[in-house]
């Protein structure tokens, strides 16, 4: 028995299709971000419960709520651009969860950009090493507004199968997202008196480009693979341009 999580905003594309495919649970949640389409009528229509919760830029509070508001201790987390492949969902379904000692499972997540497969540079961490994603909510906490992770408080397996990652469906919405996350992260890092210099900005951006699309092989992902260390390096950079802007404000 385990509850599946899934975190929207605007998804009524692919809220229903997902949780179709996922009608092997006992219990699927959806944690709303106050969506001006369908979604959450969808969602419930497709047989999930749901929860309207308003993010305000932390996502760790909108997993832990999940943790809050699931049937069950173990927990998978999705988001609504995110899918099982069948392997994964056999692993998932191989577990007796009722004597698993672990806090929580790793499983691998392969990116799609320009409908091809990015397992290298930004995403090759989540690729090859995974990300914990089933997680018994008795043993461990969500932290960081975004880009958040689990913290278990016991060991972590892994499990065979993937996650299938189709987050950047174009360049504009490649931008629009990095533009959204960089706010957060800026603001995040503002709160915890994390001051940020000119030096960092000017060098800390191309640094993670040349780590990430030499060191991480980001290359090795054609031009889809230039593209994404490229926007993320940019990432780096807005964040700091932010902090920097909001001092200079403050002046």
């Amino acid at each position: 028995m385990l509850t599946i999580a899934i975190l929207t905003r605007n998804n009524s594309a692919s809220i229903e299709h997902l949780i179709h495919g996922l009608s092997w649970a006992s219990d699927i949640l959806v944690i709303d971000d106050n969506s001006s389409d369908a979604t959450v009528d969808l969602a419930q229509k497709a047989g999930a419960r749901s929860i309207v919760h308003e993010l305000k830029n932390d996502y760790s509070s909108a997993r832990t709520l999940a943790m809050d508001e699931a049937k069950y201790n173990w927990v998978l987390f999705l988001d609504a651009d995110e899918t099982l492949d069948s392997d994964a969902v056999a692993s998932i379904k191989k577990l007796n969860l009722h004597t698993a000692k672990d806090a929580g499972f790793r499983i691998s997540r392969v990116d799609y950009f320009w409908n091809q497969r990015v397992s290298h540079g930004e995403v090759k961490s989540a690729y090859q090493t995974g990300i914990i994603r089933l997680i018994n909510r008795t043993q461990g906490e969500w932290v960081g507004k975004v880009h958040e992770r689990f913290i278990p408080t016991g060991t972590i397996g892994v499990l065979p199968g993937l996650i299938e990652h189709r987050s950047h469906k174009s360049i504009s919405d490649f931008i629009e997202r990095v533009n959204y996350f960089s706010d957060i992260r800026a603001q995040e890092l503002v709160n915890q008196s994390r001051i940020r210099t000119m030096f960092e900005m000017v060098l800390l951006p191309p640094g993670k480009f040349i780590y990430t699309y030499f060191v991480c092989l980001g290359f090795m992902d054609g031009a889809a693979g230039f593209v994404y260390s490229f926007m993320m390096s940019f990432h780096s950079f807005l964040v700091r341009a932010k902090i920097l802007s909001r001092e200079n404000q403050s002046l």
